[in-house]
């Protein structure tokens, strides 16, 4: 049995049940069609499932249906915003063969309108925006939000800061940070985010387009 390729199974099992659920635990993800998907030997996809089950990453839900733990789910995103350094259960994410690509939903589909896809970000793009964040970060830090909603939005831009030092940063991660952000600086009542930061909102939403 070789060892990278039972650790590289188990870390593509894992980030397209990630993928799958959308970081939710109450997603119930249909294993059988999953697998079928996911294109793993059927021996290899047991071992990798049981493995995950037995570590708490995955939990089953019923005879056929699974869901990815919080345990899992903090592994994913460890690994995705450090992709040069080891997990709990990894090794660096950049020295794994990822086999998992557009996977969305629990019935899984592959590339249709609403799939994940693994995009990435130019180097170009990444400079541009690297400096945009740290503007924005520093409006936010000025602004009159709730301390809640500030944390929130800060913590938020610290994740799309650290997936910008990969090699080749997920835009489907990046995106899903800046989802939140948006939402909590366009919500917030007049007065209590700054002019700069709403002046920055359409740049980084172009350049995440």
């Amino acid at each position: 049995m070789d060892v990278k390729e039972e650790q590289a199974n188990r870390f593509n099992y894992l980030d397209a049940a990630w993928q799958v659920s959308k970081g939710s635990t109450k997603a119930f993800i249909k294993r059988r069609e999953f697998e079928k998907v996911l294109g793993m030997e059927t021996q290899a996809a047991a071992r990798a499932r049981e493995f995950l089950r037995n570590e708490g990453l995955i939990e089953q839900r019923t005879l056929d249906t699974f869901s990815i733990t919080h345990l899992g789910i903090k592994e994913m995103e460890a690994a995705h915003n450090e992709p040069d350094q080891a997990t709990a259960h990894f090794p660096p994410m950049n020295h794994i063969i990822i086999i998992t690509g557009n996977v969305t939903n629990s019935t899984i589909q592959q590339a249709g309108d609403n799939a994940i896809q693994n995009a990435s970000v130019t180097v170009e793009n990444k400079q541009e925006l690297g400096e945009n964040l740290a503007k924005l970060m520093e409006e936010v830090l000025k602004s009159n939000l709730p301390e809640e909603d500030r944390d929130d939005v800060a913590a938020q831009i610290a994740t799309m800061q650290a997936q910008l030092k990969a090699k080749e940063p997920d835009k489907s991660i990046l995106q899903k940070a800046w989802a939140s952000v948006k939402r909590v600086l366009e919500g917030a009542a007049g007065g209590l985010v700054t002019a700069g930061a709403l002046a920055l909102i359409p740049i980084i939403a172009a350049i995440l387009a």
